[in-house]
């Protein structure tokens, strides 16, 4: 730069500064400034918008026990939602809960972290018979992507003469009455993906199957992950059919699972829409009550997205496990929700 250049710079920036200065409004002598504040990057709650939830509560000591817990509710305002609640229970047995529950969110104005307390009422269903079911519920959410939450709650339930208190864990998507949203992103490089599939089956022998997923996208195609499930079974252990579920054993509960890597390969077509399917094949090993064996096997599914954050997930999946044996080779349909985040 030339000892005249750098003058005549510093010129045209005054110049420039002084323009912009002319076509900025005038403030009167004495006003106050404040800063701007930034606006809220995830959903402020109010009435349209509705949660949807899945939440869920595992016991991997005896006894054994398993939770799930399905809810919508939209915002009657601000800070009061009511809605409809489904959970089921097994520990040993099988029952639930259905019916209607209400929260208030204290506060002006939706934030990142959310605390709520709330009430229950309904009916229980299943082996115990059916009764009259009250409580109270607090937790709190805390966002994770714009539609997304992170949700932990404590629960107290009331069941005729029973009593019955845990925590849950779960995920929930704030959308509309409709849980498809008008926008969709389908996946590219470096979108992390965190998936709750399961199963259940309520005729002997009773089966539970509850998997999570962890997975990052290499490209719009490739997708690695890390992949954890639980399979909890309760069988009198007396049919062929029995033994072949409890993996051999004669134990009337079994738990075990899987746990291991994913590879999804995802057939990303604009032609598709909201519609991603894909293939894949996972690796890893048993754990649990039974011998820990290897597992491998293939899988074949659709991600159907609901919003750019929130799929529906079902999988058709095939798993040999590396033994001898009646229920060395497993099918099953899996069905779940898929959340991305960016």
């Amino acid at each position: 730069m030339s000892s005249r250049t750098a003058p005549l710079l510093a010129a045209l920036a005054l110049v420039m500064g002084a323009s912009a200065l002319a076509d900025a409004p005038s403030v009167p002598l004495g006003t106050k400034l404040t800063r701007a504040r930034p606006q809220a990057d995830f959903v402020q709650f109010g009435k349209g918008v509705t949660e949807y939830s899945i939440l869920g509560n595992f016991n991997l000591t005896d006894p054994t026990s398993q939770d799930i817990s399905l809810r919508v509710a939209p915002f009657m305002n601000r800070n009061v939602q009511i809605g409809g609640d489904f959970s089921y229970h097994n520990n040993g047995g099988n029952s639930g809960f259905i019916g209607g529950i209400v929260n208030y969110y204290p506060g002006k104005e939706t934030k990142r972290t959310n605390p709520y307390v709330g009430g229950a009422v309904g009916t229980t269903f299943g082996d115990p018979g059916t009764c009259l079911e009250w409580g109270f519920q607090g937790g709190v959410k805390h966002f994770i992507a714009s539609d997304v939450a992170l949700t932990g709650e404590l629960q107290y339930r009331r069941m005729g003469d029973l009593d019955w208190s845990g925590a849950l864990l779960g995920l929930t998507y704030f959308g509309g009455r409709s849980p498809v949203g008008h926008d969709f992103m389908l996946p590219v490089k470096g979108t992390r993906e965190i998936d709750v599939n399961g199963r259940f089956n309520f005729d002997d022998p009773e089966e539970e199957f509850f998997e999570f997923l962890y997975g990052m996208f290499l490209n719009s195609h490739s997708e690695v992950a890390l992949d954890v499930s639980i399979d909890h079974i309760h069988t009198n252990a007396t049919s062929r059919q029995a033994r072949a579920a409890s993996r051999g054993t004669t134990s009337s509960d079994f738990t075990g699972g899987f746990i291991g890597g994913v590879y999804n390969y995802h057939f990303a077509n604009a032609s598709h829409g909201r519609s991603l399917p894909y293939a894949g094949v996972h690796l890893g090993t048993t754990w649990g009550d039974g011998p820990n064996v290897a597992s491998y096997g293939a899988q074949l599914g659709l991600k159907y997205f609901l919003t750019k954050n929130v799929a529906f997930r079902p999988e058709l999946d095939w798993t040999h496990l590396d033994r001898s044996g009646p229920g060395a080779d497993q099918t099953s349909i899996r069905m779940g929700l898929a959340f991305f985040l960016p």
